[in-house]
């Protein structure tokens, strides 16, 4: 039972387990740990902290649910985070945050258009989706997805 997921902070051996969280969910944690953390990516054991942190934020007081190791011992790894070189599994930390979103909207008069918005999330699509256009009461916003 549990999902059984970690990330590999790589230059450090460490690793950080959670046992209930989906890829998924811990990719979206990972995410919001580097922009959180973006002032400390040159410095791992803050930014290894700050990772950490934001995964056991809601649960700080529990006695399981995450664990830390210096060995990989149950579950799969998701995510090498490499420090060093600012990368996730091989791409930037840059890269890795932002997301192409779709974004569908149609205009007043009922055409129907389709625009590319990197983003960190739906809510930061929407923002910059709203921010591209002059009258935001001439567009209902139909969708939005990544890809």
């Amino acid at each position: 039972m549990g999902e059984r997921n970690n990330i590999n902070l790589m230059n450090d051996g460490i690793y950080l387990y959670s046992h209930w969280e989906d890829k998924e969910s811990l990719k979206e944690i990972l995410k919001q740990a580097l922009i959180r953390g973006k002032d400390r990516w040159k410095d791992r054991q803050y930014l290894n902290r700050i990772i950490f942190s934001e995964m056991i934020k809601n649960n700080v007081l529990d006695n399981t649910g995450y664990g830390l190791s210096s060995e990989l011992y149950d579950g799969d790894v998701c995510f090498d985070v490499d420090v060093d070189k600012n990368e996730v599994n091989g791409i930037s930390f840059i890269e890795f945050i932002m997301e192409t979103y779709l974004i569908e909207y149609t205009d007043i008069r009922g055409n129907v258009y389709i625009k590319d918005i990197k983003a960190s999330s739906v809510l930061d699509a929407q923002k910059k989706f709203l921010q591209t256009i002059n009258k935001k009461k001439e567009y209902l916003l139909t969708s939005v997805s990544s890809y």
